[in-house]
């Protein structure tokens, strides 16, 4: 590829890739049969962050992370085209970082650095606004349970049902330096990772209601 990758994004229908260019101002699409770069699409802003993939549409949602609040989008990709058809503003939103899309209600969940957590339809209608109560990273959300776990200054676990805004469930404190996180679709078992000078690890989080 022709730059640095941040965060990606896979279609196992389309067999494509998605990678954000690291603060940067691309998307780089490969065929994940061949590990061949078939697109670079040009993204409308900088600093691509989390993107997501619709699994009925196929089009693909990149965050667009921005300060200017003018700039603040979510880049909506056509797959066929392989171009940006439209643009969703997050102007309430600044550094857009997570962002994930639930297949159930058909919306995405997307927060800022600003300590705000915004839902949207997939039409672009800002749907709920909820405050975020810590510095967040990325997210994982798992569908069928209606999670949101979130890496930032702490893991938060966020409950999201489709009929009103999303709430927190629970919280607890991590080393620093955690980004990313993941929920076992299976067991609902939330794992995180992180790096320090000591080395790369893997923590497990259990949900106890």
């Amino acid at each position: 590829m022709q730059g640095h990758v941040d965060a990606i994004a896979y279609d196992p229908a389309l067999h494509r890739i998605y990678a954000g260019e690291d603060d940067g101002t691309r998307m780089f699409v490969v065929d994940s049969r061949t590990f061949k770069e078939i697109a670079v699409i040009a993204l409308p802003g900088h600093k691509p962050e989390y993107l997501a993939v619709d699994p009925v549409t196929h089009a693909v949602y990149q965050n667009i992370s921005d300060a200017n609040p003018r700039v603040s989008a979510i880049a909506v990709i056509d797959p066929h085209r392989l171009t940006v058809v439209r643009s969703i503003p997050t102007p309430d939103l600044l550094m857009n970082h997570p962002l994930q899309f639930d297949p159930v209600h058909r919306v995405l969940l997307v927060a800022g650095e600003n300590n705000w957590l915004d839902v949207y339809s997939v039409a672009g209608k800002r749907l709920y606004h909820v405050a975020y109560p810590h510095r967040v990273d990325q997210c994982s959300y798992d569908a069928s349970r209606g999670w949101l776990a979130c890496a930032g200054d702490v893991i938060t676990l966020i409950a999201f049902d489709g009929h009103g805004p999303p709430h927190v469930l629970a919280q607890t404190g991590v080393v620093q330096g955690v980004h990313t996180c993941a929920i076992d679709p299976a067991t609902g078992t939330i794992f995180a990772v992180w790096s320090n000078p000591r080395g790369s690890f893997v923590g497990r989080f259990v949900y106890r209601r």
